[in-house]
């Protein structure tokens, strides 16, 4: 409630003005402080006659003091009596503040001191870095090299490393040249796929690169055997372990010839053979001869024999497994 000390200080219209006794004080006060400095540089000590100030000095032509009942806590609200000039503090329970330490939050006043909030959670969701809270600096990530899994089937030992979890790829590597070797991403199981290709015949020279002995024995399983060259030249016998089509260019392009001194083929139990536009010649051996000896499998189509022998008899070929003569196609039997 205010007292209020009225007076008169303009007559308007036969009205009157008042002021309240307190802004008088406050104007009578800026007054005295201003009449204080009046003359003085910045820095001179005067009197404000505030008692709840200290240290007064003219600033800019006015005495001005620091507030002395300042207890530099946020945990208490600070009160000075402006006729005696006595401090005094009072808790203020409940108000936010800080207890210094980035490793905490929430931290609240309690009987004049600033009590610890909840502990700061340091979580990266990173298997591969180390937590940790220092109070100075907050929440710390370190790598580490912990094992882990980087979620990847097709890898092994899978550690930490720069704050990635990675592993190494798994071999699935079976060693035969003849299979392409991979890992199924969904299972993590090795697939061995065969390779199949078409392989080529470049020369004419039996054992030499390139030459038929040498395409079959470098071959795959079901892989096709063709042919740049018109003949192939044989001097011993060649022995066919796994399934091969031969494709060659037409039984008057593509020659397979045993120079009358060998048979050309042997094809063992469990093994098959596809001949496709050739022309068998020359083959011979005393036993078992003519162009080639069949224990497996063996399918013809556009096949011509020419000149084939067993001893001194005429025979295309031996066999003692299964002979298919495949259609549309011939097999001819030539002198």
């Amino acid at each position: 409630m205010y007292f209020f000390h009225l007076i008169p200080i303009l007559h308007i219209y036969s009205m009157l003005i008042y002021i309240p006794a307190d802004h008088v004080k406050q104007n009578v006060r800026l007054s005295a402080k201003i009449c204080a400095c009046a003359g003085m540089s910045n820095g001179t000590p005067c009197d404000d006659g505030d008692p709840c100030t200290i240290d007064d000095k003219c600033v800019n032509g006015i005495c001005t003091g620091t507030p002395k009942c300042d207890d530099g806590n946020p945990c208490t609200d600070d009160f000075c009596n402006p006729t005696t000039g006595d401090c005094f503090f009072v808790n203020n329970n409940g108000n936010a503040c800080s207890d210094g330490s980035l490793c905490t939050e929430n931290d609240y006043c309690l009987n004049g001191e600033c009590v610890s909030g909840q502990f700061v959670i340091c979580q990266d969701l990173n298997i591969c870095t180390t937590e940790s809270c220092d109070p100075l600096f907050g929440c710390i990530y370190v790598y580490n090299f912990n094992a882990c899994d980087d979620g990847d089937p097709c890898t092994i030992n899978d550690v930490c490393s720069n704050g990635n979890c990675a592993g190494t790829p798994k071999n699935c590597n079976d060693g035969d040249p003849c299979t392409d070797d991979y890992c199924d991403g969904s299972t993590g199981e090795c697939v061995h796929v065969p390779h199949l290709q078409k392989r080529i015949v470049t020369s004419k020279l039996d054992f030499a690169p390139g030459s038929l002995r040498n395409i079959i024995g470098n071959s795959c399983e079901g892989d096709t055997i063709g042919f740049t060259i018109d003949t192939s030249f044989v001097t011993a016998p060649i022995s066919i372990l796994h399934a091969l089509t031969f494709l060659g260019n037409g039984t008057n392009a593509t020659y397979l010839n045993g120079q009358n001194m060998t048979r050309i083929f042997t094809i063992p139990i469990g093994s098959q053979s596809e001949f496709n536009g050739l022309t068998f010649i020359n083959g011979f051996e005393n036993s078992n001869g003519g162009a080639f000896y069949n224990q497996g499998n063996v399918s013809l189509q556009h096949v011509t024999f020419i000149n084939n022998f067993e001893s001194g008899i005429r025979k295309a070929f031996s066999s003692s497994g299964s002979i298919t003569i495949l259609a549309p196609g011939t097999v001819h039997i030539l002198k």
